[in-house]
């Protein structure tokens, strides 16, 4: 059944160019419409901020959408994340500019519609997942979301906030939690002794392509600039000692990447992180 299409709400626009400067870098966006959302309480001191927004997943209780769980708000842009996908969807603008020589004693104008943001949206699958897989946040943080939007019977207040979102089970044995760090989402996979990590793979729709860098890193290509994820790493526990395991990103198709994983021990976990 095809996925049902998920109603959204930009709140910002500006200049997107990367990871770090859609969530993270980019100077803040304009004042939000009035009563989206509003914190209780911010995150810990040492979390860190981007633009006015500070990096947690929201939990959904009815404020957007059923299809989606958790989402994660920056300056420039949301991820939302549902049961079989993560969204990203950014808005890019062009601030007005003035003429460049007015009439004498004539004040510069500008153009009657002084911004033209364009939208990406692009989203990222694990084919051959299951279905329905457990997606619960995790490392629940102090900050909360009051949520005032439209009629009083949409309004929501209270809503927890997430360090992380995990998906358990997303493979057979393999355990997926997503994370925000150093201005990007961080993947971290646990695969439990006898499960198959060479089933793990990332499936991009809505891009322009993928290209591995000469550091191994992923770079997703898109109308906005190239998006950049690290390359992966992984390790296992063996009595006590952590075993680094040879792991790259291996091209399946133009739109997709599986892992190449070296030789490991099968009957001790495995993690793999980027």
């Amino acid at each position: 059944m095809a996925s049902r299409k998920i109603l959204i709400r930009i709140l910002a626009a500006g200049t997107v160019v990367a990871w770090s400067a859609v969530l993270a870098g980019l100077p803040p966006a304009p004042e939000s419409l009035p009563g989206a959302e509003t914190e209780t309480a911010g995150p810990p001191p040492a979390a860190a901020e981007y633009g006015r927004v500070s990096p947690h997943f929201v939990r959904n209780d009815g404020q957007l959408d059923p299809e989606v769980l958790y989402y994660l708000k920056g300056p420039r842009g949301t991820v939302y994340l549902t049961e079989g996908e993560i969204v990203f969807d950014f808005v890019s603008g062009r601030p007005p500019t003035p003429d460049r020589d007015p009439p004498p004693g004539e004040e510069p104008r500008r153009e009657d519609h002084p911004v033209s943001p364009s939208r990406l949206v692009f989203r990222l699958r694990f084919p051959d997942a299951v279905p329905r897989p457990e997606v619960s946040g995790k490392d629940r943080l102090p900050g909360r979301i009051n949520y005032f939007v439209g009629p009083r019977e949409n309004w929501r207040s209270g809503i927890p906030t997430f360090g992380e979102v995990a998906y358990r089970g997303l493979y057979p044995g393999i355990d997926l939690s997503i994370r925000f760090r150093e201005g990007a989402l961080a993947y971290r996979f646990a695969v439990s002794p006898g499960a198959d990590p060479g089933r793990i793979a990332l499936g991009y729709s809505g891009v322009e392509g993928l290209e591995i860098g000469p550091a191994g890193d992923l770079i997703v290509l898109t109308g906005f600039g190239g998006f950049r994820t690290p390359a992966p790493e992984a390790y296992q526990e063996i009595d006590g000692r952590t075993a680094a395991v040879e792991v790259s990103f291996k091209p399946r198709d133009e739109t997709t990447v599986a892992l190449d994983i070296g030789d490991r021990d099968p009957a001790h976990p495995l993690v793999v992180e980027f």
